[in-house]
């Protein structure tokens, strides 16, 4: 009798150490899989690159809005905080910035509008048309967040 729980307990712990090992076994894969995700998202993030690569691009936005006129930094940040707006298109800069040569601004939303963390929608609306006719898109939502 005693032969055959010694056999029992052996069997059940031998099966839980075996079911033990095959849930931490599934979720190391799951863990590992999502970390393989995120660091891929991490190097595809343009925003999150190496120092060197960080400072061509500062050096190449900072020469885009030399020669391509855009406004100060600090002209858009104060108008943008005081307009209270989420969502930025030509309309709202148009207000905003009223000096703002279109061609300027249009470089400007396309320039931005490329970045994965910027919601950018297509979409047709009538009124601005006529303002936008002959680019790529008739309007442009880049919704960022104003602190």
């Amino acid at each position: 009798m005693t032969t055959e729980l010694t056999f029992a307990n052996v069997l059940l712990h031998t099966t839980n150490l075996t079911v033990i090992k095959q849930l931490l076994n599934f979720i190391i894969a799951i863990i590992v899989d999502s970390y393989a995700k995120v660091a891929q998202s991490v190097e595809d993030y343009e925003a999150e690159q190496e120092f060197f690569t960080d400072l061509t691009s500062i050096i190449v936005i900072s020469f885009k809005a030399n020669v391509l006129r855009w406004p100060s930094k600090q002209l858009l940040i104060r108008q943008l905080r005081g307009s209270r707006a989420t969502n930025v298109h030509y309309g709202i800069l148009r207000l905003l910035v009223p000096t703002w040569q279109k061609d300027s601004m249009k470089s400007f939303l396309h320039h931005y509008a490329r970045y994965e963390f910027m919601s950018v929608t297509h979409e047709k609306h009538d009124d601005m048309s006529k303002e936008l006719s002959g680019t790529k898109f008739k309007r442009q939502n880049i919704s960022i967040d104003l602190l």
